[in-house]
């Protein structure tokens, strides 16, 4: 198969939630699409700034999310994290847990000191 078609694979493999769904689209088999997968993971094929995507369960916020809740703390630092939560879903559609962005958060260095 073509570069072209594998990066395309991996990029619904991104996008779409089973391979039966990347198999109609991209009319290859469901082991080849596998072997790709696999293959990429491996080898950080083309298209490798998606491997930390393709591991483990699909991940509830993407980059874009996690933006935008840096920008609403960068704007507003003192926000509660049910505000942060019913503010992500307002605008972006995105119905994440607390704890999911209490977990985000602490990932990203935030931590619960006070700056004066």
């Amino acid at each position: 198969l073509s570069d072209d078609l594998r990066k395309t694979i991996v990029y619904l493999r991104k996008t779409c939630s089973t391979l039966n769904e990347i198999s109609q689209k991209s009319n290859c088999k469901k082991r080849t699409i596998q072997r790709i997968l696999a293959e990429h993971q491996k080898t950080n094929g083309p298209g490798h700034e998606l491997t930390a995507e393709l591991r483990g369960r699909k991940r509830i916020l993407s980059f874009e999310d996690l933006r935008f809740v840096h920008g609403l703390l960068t704007h507003t630092p003192d926000m509660y994290l049910d505000e942060i939560r019913d503010a992500l879903y307002e605008r972006r559609g995105v119905l994440a847990s607390t704890p999911t962005l209490w977990r985000v958060l602490k990932l990203s260095g935030y931590t619960l000191k006070k700056v004066r």
